[in-house]
């Protein structure tokens, strides 16, 4: 009687396996130990155009192997290197990959090994699934976005150039502006009538504004080039600052703010371009008269640490959001405190001439607390 319902369940399960094997839509076959086909499945007969019954006891290379019509090729080597069956064998464990069968057919195979209740390897079997349409998709994207990506490369070398010809061309005039406006605030020319100062000294910031504007797109357009060229020679670090602060004088009177300086003793000079540095310098300056209420402070501390100089630039103003402050050196990059317009190079430009100069540059800041930016350069000596 247990033998009867035995056999019962036994055939229950030989239908169900039949009726799996025959109905799924992806390619089954069973080989045996040296790789010889023992059936395969009606969904994978109409891909490959063949009947199990045809190829029962050929080698599967024999079927489908892409160097199965070169004399040459004998016994191991006729196996293709990368078949999941013979990977599969050999390692006793699943191989997949994915290959081309034909143009219009690409399948992703792959070959697990049967053992027996001994654990030893008596065959295998191979799944095969068409990815055709997913291949030529994904290939068809892939082209798409190769097409997109040059056209946005194409579109962007036209912004930069045309960008590059109009600072280039605004740096002339606005030159001029800034050294009228200053001979007329001098009294060279005369006495200036205290209602034009203003105005004059309005005319002077603004015009500086957009210079350093100007030179922070061009320097931008240098450094995605790499053309960032340095004149590198002595430079005293309090001269520098001396000269920066002088330069900014207009933007910095403007606001009212108070300046500092407190540098040590001796203090090396560092081996540098002072043009670049200068620009480093009046960049951090602009961004501490701009987020600093009227009236501020910014103060300037230079110290040897170790084989660099370190210039320390702290302000009195609103502070950096501190998950702001990581991305701060990025281009085009403005944080949410941001209280007036700007280009989002200047940090971006600082960064890369400090590391250009083999130094750094990072910032420190505690939101309503202000803000300190740390430079640090190799000493010359």
């Amino acid at each position: 009687m247990a033998e009867r319902e035995s056999g019962k369940a036994l055939e229950s399960w030989r239908e169900q396996f039949e009726a799996l094997f025959s109905n799924l839509p992806i390619g089954i076959s069973y080989l045996t130990q040296d790789m010889r086909y023992i059936r395969i499945n009606p969904f994978l007969e109409e891909k490959i155009g063949i009947k199990s019954r045809d190829i029962e006891g050929q080698h599967c290379y024999d079927v489908n192997g892409i160097y199965k019509n070169d004399p040459n090729r004998k016994g191991e080597e006729r196996i293709c290197d990368f078949c999941g069956v013979k990977n599969a064998l050999k390692a006793g464990k699943p191989f997949k990959f994915e290959r081309r069968v034909r143009d219009d057919l690409i399948v992703e195979n792959m070959g697990v090994p049967l053992k027996g209740s001994d654990g030893s390897i008596i065959g295998a079997v191979e799944i095969i699934v068409d990815v055709t349409e997913r291949v030529r998709l994904e290939e068809k994207l892939h082209e798409q976005a190769a097409d997109l990506a040059k056209k946005v490369e194409e579109k962007t070398k036209e912004h930069d150039e045309f960008m590059a010809m109009l600072t280039h061309d605004l740096k002339t005039p606005l030159t001029s502006i800034l050294g009228y406006s200053s001979i007329i605030l001098s009294g060279e020319l005369g006495p200036v009538p205290e209602k034009q100062k203003q105005p004059t000294e309005g005319i002077l910031v603004n015009a500086q504004k957009m210079l350093w504007l100007v030179r922070n797109i061009l320097s931008a357009g240098r450094i995605k080039e790499k053309m960032l060229e340095l004149d590198r020679r002595p430079l005293k670090v309090q001269s520098l600052i001396t000269e920066s602060i002088k330069n900014m004088a207009p933007q910095i009177n403007d606001k009212g703010h108070t300046t500092s300086m407190e540098f040590e003793p001796n203090l090396p000079s560092v081996l540098a371009d002072k043009e670049h540095l200068e620009r480093v310098m009046c960049n951090l300056i602009a961004n501490a008269v701009k987020f600093t209420p009227h009236g501020g402070r910014i103060s300037f501390a230079a110290n040897r640490a170790g084989d660099f100089v370190e210039v320390r630039l702290t302000d009195s103003g609103m502070g950096i959001v501190q998950n702001e402050i990581p991305l701060l050196f990025d281009k085009y990059y403005k944080g949410t405190g941001t209280t007036s317009r700007g280009s989002g190079l200047g940090l971006y430009i600082s960064k890369a001439i400090m590391t250009a100069h083999g130094g750094t540059i990072s910032a420190e800041s505690k939101e309503g607390e202000g803000a300190t930016f740390i430079l640090r350069l190799p000493a010359a000596s």
